[in-house]
C-alpha cells in the first residue's frame, strides 16, 4: 500500500491535482474499491485533508494516467 501523498512526493506533482485526477478516473467501481481506500491527513494548521490510500494495481493505474516526470 501506499497513498496519493506518498505520488505526490514522488514525481513532483499538487496532491490537489493527484487527487482530482484519482476521483475522475475511468475504471469500474469494483476496481476502485478493490484499489482506492479514501482516508485523510493532518495538515501544518492540524486540519484534516482528503488523501488515497492505493495498492500498487492502484498506483500504476494512476501514474499511468497521469503526465508525470521522472
Amino acid at each position: 500500500m501506499t497513498d496519493t501523498r506518498t505520488l505526490e512526493n514522488t514525481f513532483g506533482k499538487q496532491h490537489k491535482n493527484v487527487i482530482q485526477k484519482l476521483e475522475s478516473l475511468d475504471c469500474s467501481e469494483e476496481f476502485a474499491a478493490l484499489n482506492f481506500q479514501e482516508g485523510s491527513y493532518p495538515d501544518r494548521n492540524g486540519q484534516f485533508r482528503p488523501m488515497y490510500k492505493m495498492t500498487r494495481d492502484g498506483w500504476a493505474f494512476l501514474s499511468g494516467k497521469m503526465k508525470l516526470k521522472q
